[in-house]
């Protein structure tokens, strides 16, 4: 990059520092004589359907309705014309601008009446350029703004492309400063030029001429330059002249307009994008106070730091600060930054109007690298690779200044790498001999596209028939690129391993399945069953068989079948020898089928043994529980003796009833010599006993014993005796 040469610029300096100073006092004279010729304007719809024509001859506007020549007469209206002229929005087509002499105020309150001719006014918008030269360099020392950027890094990646245009919309312009007129491929300079240094500034700041030994850089270096007036319709005529980005050093207000925003949309849904100064601190007479066009949506707001990335020009006076609110989107150099004005002339500067260029420099620089840039783009890269300086030498206004100051090395760098479009690649598997994959693009960029694959295939639709890495290039319509490397790999049949889990015990309903393992395919499986469950694991089954069919990410299926089994169930035979009369000679034999595994065994009386020998005449009882706790139980009744009441009680000669009983027991007997009936526990205790001579029927209360069983022995008067259980609930 060329160096700056000061001394040519010193001395072309002090050759114009008159002139300047004589066009600036006359510049001002001009401004202060165009205040008293208008004081206010009024913007509002005039509907079609209103049909007023509207005629101005010599400065003298009438029309075609009385009321508003009414109007005219009484607020001195200077003039009628579309807001938006070069608006291709049928709404913004039907916006009208009025100016007067008068209190716009007042004015607003008599065309808000004549609704069937005026709709939806309000007060127009007041243009100021933000800032001004304020004091004047023989020389220019040290530039200090372009390397506080980084502006360099960004020229090692870039110079700009001159196709990128950057519209500057301003007060006016000197079309013979040779840092200016070079890079000018379009303008609309039929307008009055209220201060042609003020635009000179800016424009040379983001796209004046670079490396022609002259003056100084300007950021957007190869950059060029669409120049308009200093108004919402010079917006509007930038972007349809074919202006990339479009910078707005300037302010329109201090509220919020619907129709501003109307136009601001308009250029952004065209493609282009707004930078915007934020305000000079004084501007809208509060530094916190928003700004527009700057605070509008769809624009980047640019506010001031100086060489310490200071945001008060005198650290320490807050005084000295330019815009900060919220909508601030990002700082640059605006304190002290060298300008041009005249030709020759250079002088420093303070003011986001010289701020506000350094950022549209740089967004063309970054489109020079990457034309595909969306405004979102635009405006994530900026923030993303801001400088942050708030906690620096600025803690005071966290949240008020954006996200830091420009780094325009850091923006153009991440700019070029930047997703240009979005390509979505999905493969498909041949499922029958896994030999192959189908690979279909999705592009969402401009069409039509430009596609080729690495194996020479050049539609959106790829069969492969080897695995391997091939390569994706796409160009849609606006030469954006996109590059993609997918790997095909070989795929491998897909192998389902599962556990099953059989019922525990007959008659439930607790049998489980799982994947254990899938090994092949693509990850990223689901599963249905034929249950219709879509998890990995089904339980609490019944029996039978099941399948399970897995689907990988690409679509191939593979099903797979598990039987469930129930077991058997688990029963208890006892074969019993009953003792004689009075000895320990009976037995108990147990034999136990179904169930799963192996069988332990547990009697009432805490026995462990399989099978019972030399015991006593009496009831036991044996639980029986299999490998998978199942569990089943059984009783044995051993009798003394097998005469008299015991084969009474085995022919029905004998009956026990209710059985289960849950409060009274009837005991009846059609034998004879029965002596005494008694109720006993399993422990052989009595419970209740009972004279049972000369009758033929008794009854016991149960009512209050303990659920359980229990035993009713029959007693005859010859000795002998038989037993038979009882159940109590």
């Amino acid at each position: 990059m060329l160096q700056q040469n000061e001394t040519p610029i010193a001395m072309k300096a002090v050759n114009n520092v008159k002139n300047l100073i004589a066009g600036l006092t006359i510049l001002m004279s001009v401004q202060t004589l165009n205040a008293q010729e208008s004081t206010g304007n009024i913007w509002t719809m005039i509907p079609s359907s209103a049909n007023l024509q509207i005629t101005t001859t010599r400065g003298v506007v009438t029309t075609n309705s009385e009321a508003v020549n009414t109007l005219i007469s009484n607020f001195n209206i200077t003039s009628i014309e579309k807001a938006a002229p070069a608006s291709r929005s049928e709404k913004l087509q039907s916006l009208y601008q009025i100016d007067c002499q008068c209190d716009e105020q007042d004015l607003l309150v008599e065309v808000a009446k004549l609704k069937n001719t005026f709709v939806s006014p309000e007060v127009g918008p007041k243009y100021e350029t933000l800032g001004m030269p304020n004091d004047f360099n023989l020389a220019v020392s040290n530039d200090y703004a372009l390397n506080l950027i980084n502006a360099q890094g960004a020229w090692t990646l870039t110079e700009g492309d001159s196709s990128i245009v950057i519209g500057i919309t301003d007060a006016g312009y000197y079309m013979n400063n040779m840092e200016l007129f070079p890079k000018v491929v379009s303008s609309n300079l039929n307008f009055s030029m209220t201060n042609a240094a003020h635009g000179t500034a800016v424009a040379t700041t983001a796209a004046g001429s670079t490396n022609n030994a002259f003056g100084k850089s300007s950021i957007g270096f190869n950059s060029s330059l669409d120049l308009r007036p200093m108004n919402y319709n010079g917006l509007l005529e930038a972007t349809y002249a074919g202006a990339k980005v479009i910078n707005a050093s300037w302010a329109g207000g201090c509220y919020y307009s619907f129709y501003g925003q109307d136009i601001v949309n308009e250029v952004y849904n065209n493609g282009s994008i707004i930078v915007a100064s934020a305000g000079n601190g004084s501007t809208c007479n509060n530094a916190a106070t928003k700004v527009y066009p700057a605070s509008y949506e769809h624009v980047i707001s640019v506010t001031s730091v100086g060489p310490s990335n200071n945001h008060e020009r005198t650290i320490g006076n807050a005084a000295t600060t330019h815009q900060h609110n919220d909508a601030v989107d990002i700082c640059a150099p605006g304190y002290d930054v060298y300008v041009t004005t005249t030709n020759g002339t250079f002088i420093t500067a303070n003011g986001t109007s010289f701020a506000a260029p350094y950022v549209s420099g740089t967004v063309g620089l970054m489109l020079a690298v990457n034309k595909c840039l969306t405004f979102e783009d635009v405006d994530y890269i900026l923030k993303a690779s801001a400088d942050t300086l708030v906690n620096v030498v600025n803690p005071q206004y966290a949240g008020q200044l954006g996200a830091g100051r420009l780094d325009a090395a850091k923006a153009v760098a991440m700019a070029k790498d930047f997703s240009k479009f979005d390509v979505t690649v999905s493969q498909s598997v041949n499922c029958e001999n896994f030999t192959y994959g189908m690979f279909t693009g999705e592009f969402y960029g401009e069409a039509p596209y430009t596609i080729e694959w690495s194996n020479g295939v050049t539609g959106p639709m790829n069969t492969v028939n080897a695995a391997g890495v091939y390569e994706l290039r796409v160009e849609d319509n606006r030469g954006c690129r996109h590059y993609s490397e997918i790997e095909v790999i070989e795929y491998v049949e897909m192998n389902i391993e599962t556990m099953s889990y059989d019922i525990t015990c007959n008659g439930l309903s607790d049998g489980m399945v799982k994947i254990e393992e899938i090994t092949g395919g693509v990850e990223g499986f689901t599963y249905e069953w034929s249950t219709g469950a879509t998890v990995s694991k089904i339980q609490n089954l019944l029996p039978g068989t099941y399948s399970v069919t897995v689907t990988d990410a690409k679509g191939c299926a593979k099903t797979s079948e598990v039987t469930i089994i129930e077991p058997a169930a688990l029963t208890v035979d006892v074969e019993i020898t009953n003792p004689l009369t009075g000895t320990a000679t009976g037995a108990v034999d147990v034999t136990a089928e179904g169930g799963v595994g192996a069988y332990s065994y547990v009697w009432h009386n805490g026995m462990t043994e399989e099978d019972l020998t030399n015991i006593e005449a009496g009831v036991y009882e044996v639980t029986v529980t299999d490998g998978n706790g199942c569990s089943a139980t059984q009783w044995a009744v051993l009798q003394g003796s097998m005469a008299g009441i015991a084969e009474a009680i085995e022919n029905g000669d004998v009956k026990v009833y209710p059985n289960p009983a849950t409060d009274v027991v009837n005991v009846d007997w059609s034998v004879e010599g029965v002596q005494t009936v008694r109720l006993m526990n399993l422990n052989g205790q009595t419970v209740e006993e009972i004279n049972a001579t000369g009758v033929s029927a008794t009854t016991i209360n149960v009512s209050e014993l303990p659920a359980g069983i229990y035993m009713v022995a029959m007693e005859m008067q010859d000795g002998t005796s038989a037993t038979t259980k009882l159940i109590k609930r």
